[in-house]
């Protein structure tokens, strides 16, 4: 049961990381787009 809880906490961390990962992409899409409209 113990390693059950763990398995759901370590897919839950590793979805947690995987979206920060994807919001910082995010992130960095859109200030890349907001300089090259401002330097362009």
């Amino acid at each position: 049961m113990a390693s059950l809880w763990l398995s759901v906490k370590g897919i839950k961390k590793t979805i947690a990381q995987g979206s920060t990962i994807v919001q910082d992409f995010v992130a960095n899409s859109a200030l890349n787009y907001a300089i090259s409209l401002i330097t362009s």
